[in-house]
């Protein structure tokens, strides 16, 4: 589990979020500060054992406890993430949905050896008609239109 975090904090995860929060704060013109990375606090937390970063089932354990009788105790204590999702939902039912349309109603889409394309389509025609995408929906049809547009490019 220390070599899982060792690794996501310098190898995977966090770069790849670094870079995308630098780049479009960058584009932006605006800085983004990570206090939470600063060097000292960074070497510190790496030197505690790993019962006092995840336990119980939680993850972030000195933050959360560090937080008691400060923020309500279901925010506390809540292990799924809530970040900051992209409005996919709004997309695909308006920026997005000619796309969409053009897309699921090509024969390479519903001829897919890949994927079942005319029951992708019907699905899709049922969520644009309705405009009642949930943002799970969304990142659950997502790869299916990402991988039509590679293997077309």
């Amino acid at each position: 589990a220390e070599k899982l975090i060792y690794d996501s904090f310098h190898f995977t995860t966090l770069p790849t979020i670094l870079r995308n929060f630098d780049r479009a704060s960058m584009q932006k013109g605006v800085e983004i500060r990570m206090p939470f990375l600063d060097y000292r606090l960074v070497s510190y937390i790496f030197s505690l054992p790993l019962q006092s970063k995840i336990g119980n089932g939680f993850t972030k354990r000195i933050l959360r406890d560090s937080m008691a009788g400060i923020i309500p105790e279901d925010i506390r204590n809540r292990k799924i993430k809530i970040g900051l999702n992209a409005p996919m939902s709004y997309w695909f039912s308006s920026d997005l949905k000619q796309m969409i349309l053009d897309i699921i109603n090509s024969e390479d889409f519903t001829g897919s050896d890949i994927w079942n394309g005319n029951e992708l389509r019907k699905f899709a025609e049922n969520k644009i008609k309705n405009k009642n995408w949930s943002f799970k929906e969304c990142v659950q049809f997502w790869p299916y239109l990402n991988a039509y547009i590679i293997l077309k490019s």
